[in-house]
């Protein structure tokens, strides 16, 4: 039999009969293994009752029917379809591909009879209908078992009336979804057991027919009381004084038992926002990451040289010895995965001894999913360490919590639909479909009941509430706040060592793009940088640096760019090896010749990719005027230079050159002026002889996908659209209107100078954690410190 449980409290799923029965086998079955082990650690050890995750569970019921069938995993689905893939297309798209292969995948937890999507696939791209039926139709035919044929397996045994079912009672806990397939598991398995199924009453209120409840129970509750004024314990702080607010309370009370982050899965550096020695955490660590990327690099240089697979599985060999002799272990992890992955496409079909930009792609993609799972965990003796977790371990039953609740979260509400409201009308027909608001809706219950039990303190940036709709509607808008104020010194909030000691004399009285944003950075910082003049001493002599590669690539670019009329691979390589051992030379430098090959191929490739822009922009105004290295001192009393500035007929065009997209500043960070610099370009060149501007923005000289553009009006625009300019990234950001943003950094800039010159205090309020990392003083600074 099965059964949706509405509770109230918690409480009362644990106080079930069978649960408490001793003789009576019970199975809580879990949505992950956080989930799991929240569970456990509320059961009795004297309760007869196992707790698993899906997963686990699904494994263990196969072998119970006897089945040893092969699931393939997402990773092998991806390397065998691309292959079937590339023998029926002559120029495969990797973007084309992995957008139908996700919609293949979504449309599968739906149903494994391609028939009834005959609607669907007459609202799609003809292209990707040809492709999901291919992959669809191979996956029978060659009897491919993925996720969801493995359901429709397990369904069919556990309906066979020869087979007798194992009699326990079984607990489907936590769950924000259950697709189609999963819930005729469910059904098929209370066919002769007791499946139980607990759900919140409050949530369930407020559910719809789409959702996978409702498939179970269909019929709508109407629920009285939810109206309820509930008062909450609040702190409200300032942005980035997080800490000198939370660790007030901290050192006045004791008993906290739990410190949650507002979103879920936080990563490391909020985690260690909060101001204590003995913290307990366990926070993901992608300390592969780094090395993968810079592997990936070297493949791709690689394959200018070759595009055989094997010569590629024998360079990363080569490689590996290189990294043993240089005890980068990591770089040896990620080697040894990249072999074995080449090794298994290599393996698959001949079309994989061929290995170009789709094969890259695909192995991109693969690799990310097997690299292995890290973790960052406190090495610490003490028993008093206080957990500090995101929301995803958030439960009603936690005693003495804290909420911390600020704009560097993640957001909390997101639209969870994937689809139009046509083809989620069709899916709806087929199963539940997926809805975010449910996941919110469990925060938010277990967020008031706690509220409701006196256990939750909350700490939340001034503010937040009146623009984070999320929040206001968890907090019903604070209307009912019982606050706790904490007085915080100024200077004495931690050990400032520097506070009431900087000598402020020598302050600079002129500024550029660069000593500005440092001060909006933090003021400490532009304390040292620029009134201390302190600099970080590197010394390089056997290696060349990034930002000395991208001097080199902007002389290439520049010199070739105003010598030439087109592109000569041969030429461009010359001037490239010129440029760089002319640069070694006046250096002094004395690098391997593995780095120095990798260094010139680098140099050639990314200013070709910059170079073909540029043509581009020739193409529609081979009349403009052009200059690199543009000084600003041209347009004013301002130092620094842009990359590249020219004059059209339609206005001027400002580019400043980035060798990768970590260095291009975010959309909502040009918007919001957190980053200042194009702004400060743009502001110098037209202020003056009425001129207007075409675009300006940053040109990613690795991906020129990925650069990011400022367009004042994009009917302007048009043929430079259709030279591809900017391969799609020559495009308007959303909600930004260029004529008034402007108008507010020109009052944002005057306001910024004259707060550079009466700073006497140079407090450290970093903008963000980030900028602490490469800070001159991070060592000794209080903010770092925490």
């Amino acid at each position: 039999m099965l059964s949706v449980n509405l509770f109230k409290d918690i409480e009362e799923v644990f106080d079930l009969e069978f649960v408490q029965n001793k003789t009576c086998e019970t199975l809580i079955i879990c949505p992950s293994p956080k989930e799991a082990d929240g569970i456990r650690s509320k059961l009795h050890d004297s309760i007869n009752v196992n707790v698993i995750t899906i997963s686990k569970f699904v494994n263990d019921l196969k072998e119970e029917l006897g089945e040893m069938w092969n699931v393939k995993r997402k990773s092998d689905l991806i390397f065998t379809l691309s292959t079937i893939w590339k023998m029926k297309m002559e120029s495969p798209s990797h973007e084309v591909f992995m957008q139908a292969f996700n919609l293949f995948t979504e449309f599968r937890s739906y149903t494994l009879d391609i028939s009834v999507l005959d609607d669907i696939f007459e609202k799609l791209d003809e292209e990707l209908v040809v492709m999901i039926k291919f992959f669809w139709f191979y996956m029978e035919q060659e009897g491919i078992i993925d996720e969801q044929k493995s359901y429709e397996l397990l369904v069919a045994k556990l309906r066979d009336k020869s087979f007798e079912n194992t009699q326990r009672n079984i607990i489907f806990w936590s769950f924000s979804h259950l697709n189609a397939l999963q819930l005729d598991l469910v059904q098929s398995l209370a066919l002769g057991q007791e499946v139980y199924i607990p759900f919140s009453e409050e949530v369930f209120a407020k559910t719809n027919r789409q959702d996978w409840i409702r498939w179970i129970k269909p019929e709508k509750l109407e629920r009285e009381g939810d109206n309820e004024a509930i008062d909450y314990k609040v702190t409200y702080f300032p942005k980035g004084r997080l800490a000198g607010y939370l660790g007030q309370k901290l050192e006045k009370e004791v008993g906290i038992s739990k410190i949650i982050i507002g979103q879920k899965n936080p990563d490391l550096e909020m985690l260690c926002e909060i101001p204590i020695k003995n913290l307990g955490y366990r926070a993901s660590a992608d300390v592969f990451a780094t090395e993968l990327e810079k592997c990936f690099d070297e493949i791709k240089l690689k394959l200018r040289e070759t595009e055989v697979t094997s010569e590629l599985i024998q360079f990363l060999k080569e490689k590996n010895i290189r990294d043993i002799k240089e005890q980068n272990f990591k770089s040896l992890t990620v080697n040894k995965i990249l072999i074995d992955l080449l090794k298994e496409y290599y393996e698959l079909s001949e079309i994989n001894e061929s290995f170009k930009l789709f094969d890259f792609k695909i192995l991109k993609e693969v690799s990310a999913l097997d690299l292995p799972r890290t973790y960052f965990v406190p090495i610490s003796d003490s028993e008093e360490n206080v957990h500090v977790c995101g929301l995803e371990e958030l439960s009603e039953n936690d005693k003495n919590i804290v909420l911390v609740v600020s704009s560097d979260q993640n957001s909390l509400k997101a639209s969870g639909q994937k689809f139009n409201a046509e083809i989620t009308n069709v899916l709806a027909g087929l199963g539940p479909v997926r809805r975010k608001e449910l996941e919110f809706l469990e925060v938010k219950r277990k967020i008031n009941e706690l509220a409701r039990r006196k256990e939750l303190h909350v700490f939340v940036e001034e503010g937040l509430v009146n623009h984070d709709l999320a929040w206001a509607d968890i907090f019903d808008g604070l209307k009912n706040v019982e606050e706790i104020k904490y007085e915080i010194p100024e200077g004495v909030r931690t050990s400032d060592y520097f506070y009431g000691k900087l000598i402020c004399e020598d302050k600079p009285t002129k500024f550029s793009a660069t000593s500005l944003q440092s001060y909006l950075d933090c003021p400490r910082k532009f304390y040292f940088e620029y009134v201390e003049r302190l600099r970080q001493e590197i010394d390089a002599n056997n290696e060349i640096l990034p930002f000395e590669l991208g001097q080199i690539e902007h002389q290439v670019i520049g010199e070739y760019f105003d010598q030439n009329q087109e592109i000569d691979q041969s030429k461009l390589y010359d001037l490239s090896k010129k440029c760089l051992e002319e640069f070694l030379a006046k250096e002094k430098k004395s690098v391997r010749v593995n780095d120095y090959e990798k260094a010139l191929l680098e140099i050639s490739s990314y200013a070709k990719n910059g170079l073909v822009e540029l043509y581009k922009i020739r193409n529609v105004f081979p009349k403009m005027s052009w200059k690199f290295e543009k000084s600003l001192r041209d347009f004013g009393g301002f130092s620094g230079s842009i990359d590249f500035y020219a004059e059209t007929s339609l206005g001027v065009i400002v580019l400043d050159f980035k060798r990768s997209s970590s260095s291009i500043p975010s959309a909502t960070d040009l918007k919001e002026f957190n980053k200042i610099q194009l702004w400060f370009y743009l502001n110098e060149v037209l202020k003056g002889d009425n001129k207007n501007l075409l675009f300006g923005g940053y040109l990613n000289l690795n991906s020129v996908e990925e650069s990011l553009f400022m367009i004042s009006d994009k009917s302007i625009v048009g043929k430079l659209l259709e030279e591809e300019f900017g391969q799609g990234s020559l495009k308007e950001m959303r909600g930004f209107d260029f004529a008034e943003s402007y108008d507010e950094f020109k009052e944002f800039l005057k306001d910024l100078i004259e707060r550079v010159q009466l700073e006497n205090k140079y407090l450290p309020k970093p903008l963000t954690e980030k900028v602490c990392t490469y800070c001159i003083v991070n060592k000794v600074c209080p903010r770092r410190a925490l």
